[in-house]
Order: C-alpha cells, then sequence, then structure tokens
C-alpha cells in the first residue's frame, strides 16, 4: 500500500492510499511527474519453501495526476527487483538483484509493459540513479 501525502495541507497529512500489493520496495517518479512505479518483492527475498515465495518480483505502473495518484497494471519483473530509475518519462530501467540484469520497461498508453530488452551485469543491481 503506498500513500499518498499532500504536502501542500497544514499539516501535511494522508490524502489517498494506493494498493500496489505486498511490500514495495522504494518508488521511483518520472522526471515530467506524470508517471510512478514501485516493485513488489512478493516474498522473494524470503525462503524458498515459504508459501509467499516467487522467484519473480513485479513492477506496478502508477500514473500522477496532480493530488490523484492511479494504479495502472503490473508487470512480472526479474528476481528481487530493487533499483529503479526513469531513463526518460517513457522508459524505466529495474535492476534485478538476484537475476544481475537490468530489465527495461516502457510506458504505452495507460500501461507499463516489459519491452523483453535486458541489460546483464557483472554483479548484482541494488540501487540506481
Amino acid at each position: 500500500m503506498l500513500s499518498v501525502i499532500d504536502l501542500e495541507a497544514s499539516p501535511p497529512r494522508v490524502i489517498a492510499r494506493v494498493e500496489v500489493g505486498d511490500g514495495p520496495e522504494g518508488l521511483a517518479i518520472s522526471r515530467d511527474g506524470k508517471h510512478a512505479a514501485t516493485a513488489i518483492l512478493r516474498g522473494g527475498n524470503g525462503p524458498r519453501s515459504a508459501p509467499f515465495f516467487h522467484r519473480t518480483g513485479t513492477v506496478v505502473g502508477l500514473r500522477i495526476d496532480g493530488k490523484t495518484v492511479t494504479r495502472l497494471n503490473e508487470v512480472e519483473a526479474g528476481a528481487l527487483p530493487e533499483g529503479m530509475v526513469w531513463a526518460d518519462d517513457r522508459h524505466l530501467l529495474v535492476g534485478n538483484y538476484l537475476d544481475k540484469d537490468v530489465s527495461i520497461f516502457r510506458v504505452d498508453g495507460e500501461r507499463l509493459i516489459d519491452t523483453g530488452k535486458h541489460l546483464v551485469l557483472p554483479g548484482h543491481p541494488a540501487a540506481m540513479k
């Protein structure tokens, strides 16, 4: 669950909540402020024998319109998605820690889609800037 906070209110306060799934791992906002994304671990950091374990995580796309945040869709990512950064206003890079790669996603209309392209890395991406 993500909380939307109105920073213009006095005092600032939560004005809405957006359901994104269990355990969001950070938030990345596009440069133009119109989109955001959050990675969902889906138990990928827990024991493989756990009933909540999934080998891959997901990324949830969000649309931002003023003080309104709307959930768009959820797309499968790699194993333990952590670091995220917007390359531009339409392309999101997500580091998959256990897969040692970066997935490339694109905003297409009102959906976040997987381009199917990955950048293989020599190490584990944990943060991106």
